[in-house]
């Protein structure tokens, strides 16, 4: 008896422990998650250099009148989170050869720059542009000096910069 007992709790935990077998003829279906992560990021780029052609002087004082446009630089470029932010800064102009003999010339001119990514102006400390797609413009206007600038040639810069969003 009690070995009629033992097989019956055995046959018992089989059964119970065996998986359910799907029926023939049915389907069976399962969904699964697919998952991915995008970072937050900004376009690389590159702009051709911006150059005056000529730097005009006053006939009378010879300082630099000031006003004069560079030609433009652009880009396409993207960010793709918003809080992406465009900011720029720019160092003036330096003669590279020359070196004034006194107060009264000056090796450098300063110019002041102007960012836009599409219509949208660009503040020098930054600005808030989220997600975009669009083209980035850069040109440069010079300011007036008060001493005359030596005759040589200039060079400054204008560093601009995409921060993703954070």
């Amino acid at each position: 008896m009690m070995k009629k007992l033992l097989m019956g709790a055995v046959a018992l935990a089989t059964m119970q422990a065996a998986p359910v077998l799907a029926q023939t003829g049915q389907a069976q279906s399962v969904t699964i998650d697919v998952t991915g992560t995008v970072g937050s990021k900004c376009s690389t780029f590159s702009l051709n250099p911006i150059s005056f052609s000529t730097i005009s002087t006053s006939n009378s004082t010879g300082f630099a009148t000031g006003g004069d446009s560079a030609a433009t630089a652009t880009a396409s470029v993207w960010c793709n989170k918003a809080g992406a932010k465009v900011s720029f800064e720019h160092v003036a102009m330096k003669a590279n050869n020359v070196t004034p003999p006194n107060a009264s010339f000056t090796d450098t001119v300063d110019f002041t720059p102007a960012v836009k990514l599409g219509a949208t102006d660009i503040a020098a400390a930054g600005t808030t542009v989220g997600i975009v797609a669009d083209t980035l413009s850069v040109t440069a206007s010079t300011n007036a000096t008060t001493a005359i600038p030596v005759a040589d040639s200039y060079t400054g810069t204008i560093k601009v910069t995409l921060t993703p969003g954070a």
